[in-house]
């Protein structure tokens, strides 16, 4: 049983999905907010930020994109489930 987005409802899960295929290496951050919408949660590192959006179980995330990025632009994409 899903139940969609972690905590950010600006873009459904199905658009994330769709657009997550639209994302590049070397996509401008602005890019990623447009198509992905606001990220679920956000990890700073040294050099970056990592923006996670996931798709939320019924205890935790079944499904999640992690997205690097610095200097504000994307520097690795991630996804795995659980």
């Amino acid at each position: 049983m899903m139940k969609g987005r972690n905590i950010s409802y600006d873009k459904n899960w199905e658009t994330v999905e769709a657009n997550v295929k639209r994302i590049n290496i070397g996509s401008k951050k602005d890019s990623v907010i447009v198509l992905l919408g606001s990220p679920d949660e956000k990890y700073h590192n040294e050099n970056s930020v990592t923006w996670s959006y996931q798709e939320y179980g019924v205890i935790a995330p079944h499904w999640v994109y992690d997205i690097e990025i610095r200097q504000d632009t994307v520097y690795q994409i991630d996804s795995y489930e659980w």
